[in-house]
């Protein structure tokens, strides 16, 4: 080690220890090339390799072991990219297309580690990749890749800005060649601009695309634009022409939330169409008409019971029955019509119990509310976990539950329904 070296060390250091510990401190070896470091950023073993196998598997991303290659051969070009010319030779040299690149990008995003330790590093390191993929997807003009980029940048409030010219023209080419995800973003910046006609015109040559190979994309994205002409129409006073485009929405593009709003928003309680509407939107999964159905038939089964429907020996053993075949079943042998007015205690219990059960099972406070005070006679523990569960996930539930869970054990108190 040269005296020139030691020189250089701070005068406080050289007094505290030795020269060469102290030249320990400051010595890191030779400077390292970017190119280095974006190589050693992520080591092979740090990718996602479950997930990374499991999408190639399915056919989304290519091979695995031609995807670990591209991916490394990715991390080495990090620090040139997006160059437009360097992520073409990549594509080239894999036989890829810039999409892969885009779904590849997809695959990081949606992986998890399950090493604690490693977590925040590594699945920082997988989104500034993910984020690399896409931004070079992109720079080659793959459509999925722009779209996801011009959303970020419009999030962030930067699409603006100078450097982002290039995307700007590249997103309004896609405009001018109708693609209608990117028809339907442009509208939505009109309409969040106050140019509510602009907005209008690009909605309804939405809603006016033929059918593609993205068959259920397509439907979606016309379900949206149907459902803004809505809103603008309703906003200008034109009810009429705000409730058909929702019927469009819902029907032609059988939409389980355009079904929903249709049934809350425009139809009243007593029309035909208005419990259809929900049962279609809950059939679909659409978690507010889960737990608006399940709340109906409950108090619908309670009305009854105060009416003198017959309740105690029949109700009691309907629910012992139900919960005994898994709440999921109808102790009738037949599924319940969902269409048809409860005309019985056993018939309203029976479509409570069918939406309730639905409603626990996706999580929903409510439903797990309703059922439990259901289960009450029937299965007593399960009633009462029920409830607790929804007091803690919900507070609209909590002071209520309070009551239900001090005199779950009353026996004074035969059937909660009848309260």
């Amino acid at each position: 080690m040269s005296i020139k070296v030691l020189q250089r060390l701070p005068p406080f250091l050289a007094r505290q220890q030795p020269a060469c510990q102290s030249y320990k401190l400051y010595y890191r070896g030779p400077a390292k090339s970017p190119r280095t470091i974006a190589r050693e950023t992520i080591k092979p073993s740090h990718w996602p390799l479950g997930v990374i196998r499991a999408a190639a598997n399915e056919g989304r991303i290519p091979a695995f072991s031609t995807t670990i290659q591209i991916l490394d051969r990715f991390v080495v070009l990090a620090p040139s990219l997006p160059d437009k010319g360097k992520v073409q030779e990549l594509c080239s040299t894999f036989g890829i297309q810039s999409s892969d690149l885009t779904r590849l990008a997809q695959t990081l995003g949606q992986a998890r580690r399950s090493t604690e330790e490693a977590r925040n590093q590594v699945q920082r390191d997988l989104r500034n990749h993910a984020q690399n993929l896409i931004n070079a997807a992109a720079s080659v003009g793959d459509v999925d890749a722009t779209m996801i980029r011009v959303q970020q940048l419009i999030r962030q409030s930067r699409f603006e800005q100078s450097q982002y010219h290039d995307l700007r023209q590249q997103f309004l080419e896609l405009v001018r060649a109708k693609i209608p995800n990117a028809m339907l973003l442009m509208a939505q910046l009109y309409a969040s601009e106050g140019h509510g006609d602009a907005s209008w015109e690009i909605y309804e040559e939405i809603t006016n695309l033929r059918s593609s190979k993205d068959e259920d994309d397509l439907l979606a994205i016309k379900a949206t634009a149907w459902t803004a002409i809505a809103a603008l129409n309703k906003t200008r006073g034109n009810r009429i022409a705000a409730e058909k485009a929702m019927e469009k929405a819902a029907v032609e593009c059988d939409d389980p939330r355009a079904y929903y709003r249709l049934a809350k928003e425009y139809k009243s309680p007593q029309s035909p169409d208005h419990l259809p509407s929900i049962v279609k939107a809950a059939a679909s999964g659409w978690q507010p008409a889960i737990e608006d159905l399940g709340i109906l038939y409950f108090n619908r089964t309670r009305q009854l019971l105060r009416q003198g429907g017959r309740s105690d020996k029949q109700s009691q053993d309907f629910m012992r029955e139900y919960s005994r075949l898994g709440y999921n079943k109808n102790p009738q042998g037949s599924p319940p019509d969902l269409l048809k007015e409860p005309r019985s205690v056993s018939e309203s219990l029976s479509l409570a119990f069918e939406w309730l059960s639905i409603g626990a099972e996706a999580s929903i406070p409510t439903s797990k509310f309703h059922l439990g005070i259901l289960l009450r006679n029937g299965n007593s523990e399960r009633g009462l976990r029920l409830v607790e569960e929804a007091a803690v996930e919900s507070p609209k539930h909590s002071e209520e539950a309070k009551w239900f869970i001090s005199n779950w054990h009353n026996k004074a108190i035969k059937d909660f329904l009848t309260l």
